[in-house]
């Protein structure tokens, strides 16, 4: 994801000056450097202090950790974005003597092709100045939304978990052409951008996609067959009880971050 916003940021025009990758990894450092023709260090807590914004891009097991150094420096962060999976914003403020503007952020993976989907939640400290700083850099990889951080996992339920669905469901289709007959790039192409389509569709429409779903059926036609085989087992009630059980598990896994 990190590197996904790097790209995204660069092609929509910030400047390399501006833009530091704190890895400890000597292989990835130099993998950075030569790839972006950024600067990338080992040094987090040198960098930390001359940022004006610092981008957590870590995995939940990790936080602790970066918070601990994090909340050594003589001076706090500007403003601090996470995109920790499952850390909330009161995890994170416990690491700090003195109030600070934290944005929690929720993307999902097609930010790696600028298609994203990325939800915002922010704490008392965040002003207005904080909310452009983050949504510039969060739209340049895709859309963004302002939520109250309550809502976090119904949003990784949805969008950030989202993305397996569909492709389970483009494999569906996929698997479903080639039994009959179809080459399996035809089948691809059919599949994906079918779907491709179908978004775009529900996105231009004031319409439910129940209403748009009703305009592709005719009375006892091919597609009305198909949907009464998906009723029968029950499939639009399949991924909900999927949404409602991904939804669980991310409030399991904000506990355990404690």
């Amino acid at each position: 994801m990190g590197q996904a916003l790097i790209e995204g940021m660069l092609k929509n025009g910030f400047p390399l000056s501006q833009i530091a990758v704190c890895e400890i990894d000597p292989q990835k450092v130099r993998f950075i450097q030569k790839k972006f023709k950024i600067q990338a260090i080992p040094d987090f807590v040198s960098r930390s202090l001359s940022s004006d914004m610092v981008v957590l891009c870590v995995k939940p097991q990790s936080i602790k950790t970066v918070m601990s150094e994090l909340g050594l420096l003589p001076s706090s962060p500007r403003l601090l974005i996470s995109i920790a999976a499952g850390v909330r914003i009161q995890q994170i403020e416990r690491h700090f003597k003195k109030n600070i503007p934290i944005i929690r952020v929720m993307p999902n993976t097609p930010a790696a092709i600028g298609l994203g989907m990325s939800a915002l939640a922010v704490n008392r400290a965040v002003k207005k100045i904080h909310c452009q700083m983050a949504e510039q850099i969060f739209s340049s990889v895709g859309q963004t939304v302002f939520v109250h951080e309550k809502w976090m996992d119904a949003v990784t339920a949805v969008s950030g978990s989202g993305p397996a669905y569909i492709y389970l469901v483009i494999h569906a289709l996929i698997e479903g052409g080639m039994a009959l007959g179809l080459a399996p790039a035809v089948a691809r192409q059919l599949a994906c951008q079918t779907v491709i389509g179908a978004a775009r569709m529900v996105q231009a429409s004031l319409e439910s996609p129940l209403d748009l779903m009703k305009k592709v059926m005719s009375p006892g036609g091919t597609t009305e067959a198909g949907i009464k085989v998906l009723d029968r087992f029950h499939f639009t009630k399949i991924l909900e009880q999927a949404v409602q059980k991904a939804a669980e598990r991310s409030k399991e896994l904000s506990r355990f971050s404690d």
